[in-house]
């Protein structure tokens, strides 16, 4: 609506989401690993054949990709912070909503670790302070302002939405099920060979070498 519909305008939208997601792989990695790791992800991820046609589509791919990468950083940020930080928390649900926003059965990806977050939050402190509960409150809050405008008005579309996904096994999958095991590791053989099992096996040499010279480095230091 800013900018106006057209097709120019769709991939311009599909560049934002993916440099969204390639800062939030380098900002994970270089974080948590190393920059040397970071910088292999995103190269890994640019130039992934699949990953680039995707670019060219006006489709919920990329986009939810990118909220889902987005939210993991923000999620893992708080998950892992010992002071109560409300800007984690908030920006976790505003990006949920997002996500939520692009498609509402993809936020079944994050049942579980924020499930995780809110028990590991509860029982690190003997008892609740205000700042805690003010922090965990702030998620829903701000996912629930960032869908209630569209959900609102749009709250048949979420169920039927739910309902038709659990047919997509059949159209997208070869004819598997969602309740059998082909049907489970179905997408990640898929990713397996989009990846390049030759691609694989080369980042783990390389990090395997990577971890010998930091060993090594440090044996002859204090040497």
């Amino acid at each position: 609506n800013i900018f106006g519909k057209t097709l120019d305008n769709a991939i311009l939208s599909n560049f934002i989401f993916n440099l969204i997601t390639i800062l939030s792989i380098y900002e994970i990695c270089r974080k948590y690993f190393t920059k040397e790791i970071g910088l292999w992800a995103t190269y890994i991820y640019t130039f992934n054949p699949f990953i680039f046609n995707l670019r060219n589509d006006y489709l919920i791919d990329i986009s939810q990709v990118s909220f889902i990468i987005a939210n993991w950083l923000f999620l893992t940020k708080w998950y892992l912070s010992n002071k109560t930080i409300v800007k984690y928390s908030s920006l976790s649900g505003i990006f949920a909503g997002l996500l939520f926003l692009t498609k509402p059965t993809a936020i079944v990806f994050f049942i579980l670790p924020i499930s995780i977050l809110y028990l590991r939050k509860i029982t690190s402190f003997k008892l609740l302070s205000s700042k805690v509960i003010i922090e965990l409150l702030i998620f829903p809050i701000s996912f629930i302002f960032i869908i209630y405008p569209w959900v609102s008005k749009n709250w048949l579309t979420i169920f039927t939405s739910i309902i038709n996904s659990f047919s997509w096994g059949l159209k997208y999958q070869e004819g598997l099920e969602i309740n059998t095991i082909e049907g489970w590791y179905y997408y990640p053989l898929e990713i397996f060979k989009i990846l390049n099992p030759i691609l694989i096996f080369s980042i783990i040499f390389l990090y395997l070498i990577n971890i010998y010279k930091q060993k090594f480095s440090s044996k002859s230091y204090f040497n």
